[in-house]
């Protein structure tokens, strides 16, 4: 119960601070449109792209059945970054997020391919990950070269992550693919319990551990995309907060999985609130925020366990 009060007051701290704190201090903002047209938003994006990043870091640890699994580690994020940097240099004009989206969308089938024609084991499926990541990197490097001095700057602005939204849809392209993703992973909770357990003891439960690891890589590919090309690519949120649910609340995913929902909005909207008020009124873009504590965090977790 400490526990789920803990990850409740953590979500209202967060909550609070960003829909209090501006520029100018703290307190409620006199114009309507600041608040509800840029705090609010900023607000739902921050629960949104939180819960749903842990939720797709919880499905591919279950499903790799490795602790370092995380949104990244099919070289999803830099993929992202890579379409988002193609539309900027190539076709400025068009939607950055959609770029980010495709990117992200073809990685996956990428990795979807080479497991279908090369049947790949999990520990391959990371190694591919980390080769599409390494190569996607490599192109926006390459597009940095090539692109004139505005452009280079906006794609490494990009590649930093942030949550400045205008108007409640941008908050809502947050908020509704986690909806749908959460509610997908919540309703598969059993067969993820047997999956952790061993491919072999899940099937001889009648799981059908194939047709469950293919809609595992789609739903992340898709939940995870829509996400990165609201936000940006957002890192450590998706690796730490499952150790975390984990460690308080054990290994079944029914008490699990919701915890990891809601610390990942938590921890999400309190390092946006921090970074707002950390260089103040100069804004910390919060995917370097969330780098700079995750690191040290995640190894003091570690250290904690042992």
């Amino acid at each position: 119960m400490k526990d789920i009060i803990g990850i409740i007051l953590l979500i209202v701290l967060g909550s609070l601070t960003q829909l209090w704190i501006g520029p100018n201090g703290f307190g409620w903002p006199a114009d309507p449109f600041i608040a509800w047209q840029l705090r609010v938003p900023r607000l739902l994006l921050a629960l949104g792209a939180g819960a749903g990043l842990a939720g797709c870091g919880l499905l591919l640890q279950v499903l790799l059945r490795n602790p370092l699994a995380s949104p990244y580690t099919l070289g999803v994020g830099s993929a992202s970054a890579l379409g988002a940097s193609v539309v900027m240099v190539a076709i400025p004009s068009a939607s950055i997020g959609l770029g980010a989206w495709m990117g992200a969308l073809m990685a996956t089938a990428l990795v979807l391919l080479l497991r279908r024609r090369a049947g790949l084991d999990n520990e391959a499926l990371i190694l591919c990950g980390i080769a599409i990541a390494l190569c996607a990197s490599a192109g926006v490097l390459l597009l940095h070269y090539f692109a004139d001095r505005a452009t280079s700057s906006a794609m490494l602005r990009w590649t930093m992550g942030g949550l400045s939204s205008v108007g409640i849809w941008d908050g809502l392209t947050g908020v509704i693919p986690t909806l749908i993703g959460g509610s997908w992973l919540l309703w598969i909770l059993p067969q993820l319990n047997l999956l952790q357990l061993g491919e072999d003891w899940a099937q001889s439960r009648g799981v059908a551990v194939e047709q469950l690891k293919l809609s595992i890589l789609i739903v992340v590919a898709l939940w995870t995309g829509a996400l990165v090309a609201q936000a940006g690519p957002i890192s450590f949120i998706g690796l730490i907060a499952p150790h975390m649910a984990r460690r308080q609340f054990g290994y079944d995913l029914r008490r699990c999985a919701p915890a990891t929902l809601g610390l990942g909005a938590g921890l999400l909207t309190c390092c946006d609130a921090l970074a707002r008020v950390v260089m103040a009124p100069a804004e910390l873009p919060v995917g370097v925020l969330t780098a700079l504590l995750g690191g040290p965090a995640f190894v003091a977790l570690l250290l904690s366990k042992r």
